[in-house]
């Protein structure tokens, strides 16, 4: 079962994007701004939950025939259809203990440069660090994403991302301090 974080989303978030879209927007949900904020975030979301079940073809699914990856590494991957996608994100995946990767996020910040161009910055955390198939683990770590989202032929889409660490929130160690 996966856990909420501080306002991180879980693998029903999307429901409840929706009802947010709905009900906070209100009236204003009719604008093309509110829709493409909703919709955006709605694909962002779809994308993490199916991250955090190692959902290599969903993931490609929600992203356009150029996306580009700068991974946690600095490294450049490219792929220009689908399944060379899919299998990018399936390398990746192969070494990770699918019971012990438990990833949670937050979207920190939404933003429209331009009408049909979308940044959007996620954290990550893994709290557990990430299990691996040969029983080691990864120290518990946060990290910073930062997607391009692109509307193309009225279709959102990701088109980037970009992976950087990130040292944990500021106040984060004293919630989680044991107490004295």
């Amino acid at each position: 079962m996966r856990k909420k974080l501080y306002g991180c989303l879980t693998p029903v978030s999307s429901l409840f994007i929706s009802a947010f879209c709905v009900q906070v927007m209100g009236a204003k949900s009719d604008t093309p701004a509110a829709r493409s904020y909703c919709l955006v975030h709605q694909l962002v979301t779809r994308w993490h939950e199916a991250y955090q079940h190692l959902d290599a073809d969903a993931m490609a699914s929600l992203e356009n025939d150029s996306f580009t990856l700068v991974d946690r590494f600095g490294e450049l991957h490219r792929a220009f259809e689908k399944r060379k996608q899919a299998q990018i994100w399936n390398d990746g995946f192969e070494a990770i203990d699918r019971q012990r990767f438990t990833p949670t996020f937050e979207i920190r910040s939404l933003q429209f440069p331009v009408p049909d161009v979308a940044r959007v910055q996620v954290c990550t955390y893994y709290e557990e660090g990430i299990g691996l198939l040969d029983g080691s683990r990864i120290s518990p770590l946060w990290q910073a994403e930062s997607f391009v989202v692109v509307r193309i032929r009225g279709t959102w889409r990701i088109t980037s991302l970009d992976v950087h660490d990130q040292s944990a929130p500021e106040g984060f160690a004293k919630r989680i301090s044991p107490s004295p």
